[in-house]
């Protein structure tokens, strides 16, 4: 009910399986992050997380979802899904990425503003969509921009009042939405 019910403006039915692949309970020390061959993303996933306050581990179980694989296992930051516009460690689609450049407060939005790519009434600048659209490839917009969506995402479940609390749940909750 709640993939129907959060899935209609995409259209969209994610699966998930039973365990994500990263995990949301590493054994060691608290907050510790097991990322395999991913280590390198670790720094730009610790930023987002300090910003929008979600857990890296979380933020990383959404981008390990999402993101394709190389050879290595590593995310692929150059993937592209062939049967949308789905792009990047976030696979964004088109429309919603440019919906994060444009909500105000996001990191993306700041960027777009920061490079002439929005302007002032929220719509995208001419002749800017294609470079606002590559940064989907940057490794750390991309993963600036799942933590915003998740954490928008996050914001708008507990609105409705659906209440998620263990680090998992929050994880699925937030890939879901």
């Amino acid at each position: 009910a709640l993939v129907e019910a959060l899935s209609t403006e995409d259209h969209l039915q994610p699966q998930l399986t039973a365990t994500p692949p990263v995990s949301l309970a590493p054994a060691g020390k608290p907050g510790e992050l097991r990322l395999g061959p991913n280590l390198s993303y670790r720094p730009m996933l610790e930023r987002a997380a300090a910003r929008t306050g979600l857990d890296p581990a979380l933020l990383a179980a959404i981008v390990d979802a999402e993101a394709a694989r190389r050879a290595d296992g590593s995310w692929d930051p150059a993937s592209r899904n062939p049967r949308s516009s789905a792009a990047g460690l976030g696979q964004f689609i088109t429309s919603t990425w440019l919906g994060e450049a444009r909500r105000p407060g996001s990191w993306l939005a700041d960027q777009a503003r920061a490079r002439g790519w929005v302007a002032p009434g929220g719509g995208i600048s001419r002749n800017s969509e294609a470079q606002l659209l590559a940064l989907r490839f940057d490794p750390e917009a991309s993963i600036q921009a799942t933590a915003d969506h998740a954490a928008a995402n996050l914001k708008r479940l507990r609105a409705a009042g659906v209440q998620v609390h263990a680090l998992q749940d929050q994880a699925r909750a937030a890939y879901l939405a």
